[in-house]
């Protein structure tokens, strides 16, 4: 099986490698350094949705009109909107930046379909690889060769902060290599990176507050010690 190429530099997220487990993904891009913008399909703000009153079945098709679906907004749904401009909506997390050292580059980047393995190929000839785990939200990233200076978090909040906060949104709680950001009514969201041997471990874990978060995030990091639970076999066997 074919392999996926892309030769840096990838300027933007969306021209980057892309990599999912159903709910974890990150995007692989960059330019000098290597850029992961990470998020979970499940972290959203629930509030100004719209609710749903009960209808059953016989009621819907008693009111439905294809020319005017009004009847049907009055009668069952019913709107809580405490915010003129918002609406429920996923929220953005951020990207973790890889600085590599004595100033090499990323030259190329390669995703191996037959692992679902991701690799960096830079210009001193050595690489690094990424593993998504696919059982729990875990990013694995293989360094053998000690490339990576500094690992640092960007967080969406530089972007979006000012917006959020006009809807109740509290600044995100810094931690090292990462942040903790609190859901006004939702639960928050850790990002953790932690080194390791073998290089460094990425997760993103909710928690019903920042505490719980935060937890929970050092729990599956603390688990976390070799790349082997990152196993290829399911990629083999999907394909």
């Amino acid at each position: 099986m074919q392999n996926f190429k892309l030769n840096f530099p990838l300027s933007r997220p969306h021209c980057g490698i892309p990599m999912g487990n159903g709910q974890l993904g990150v995007l692989v891009w960059g330019q000098d350094k290597v850029c992961l913008t990470v998020n979970r399909s499940d972290y959203w703000d629930h509030r100004c949705g719209e609710s749903y009153l009960g209808p059953h079945y016989k009621k819907l098709v008693d009111a439905y009109n294809p020319f005017d679906v009004e009847p049907i907004v009055r009668k069952f749904v019913h709107e809580t909107k405490p915010f003129a401009e918002w609406s429920s909506t996923r929220l953005p997390c951020g990207r973790f930046e890889l600085n590599l050292r004595d100033g090499i580059k990323p030259l190329k980047v390669v995703l191996d379909y037959n692992s679902g393995t991701v690799r960096i190929y830079c210009d001193n000839n050595e690489s690094i690889s990424f593993y998504l785990d696919i059982e729990q939200d875990l990013l694995l990233i293989e360094d053998g060769k000690k490339l990576v200076n500094e690992v640092k978090f960007i967080s969406a909040w530089e972007y979006v902060g000012e917006i959020l906060e006009k809807v109740d949104f509290a600044k995100p709680e810094k931690i090292y290599c990462g942040e903790i950001q609190s859901v006004p009514e939702d639960s928050s969201l850790a990002a953790l990176c932690s080194k390791r041997e073998y290089g460094y471990a990425i997760t993103l874990q909710r928690g019903e507050d920042n505490s719980a978060a935060f937890e929970k995030a050092k729990e599956i990091l603390n688990k976390q010690t070799s790349v082997s639970r990152c196993t290829s076999d399911w990629w083999k066997n999907y394909w």
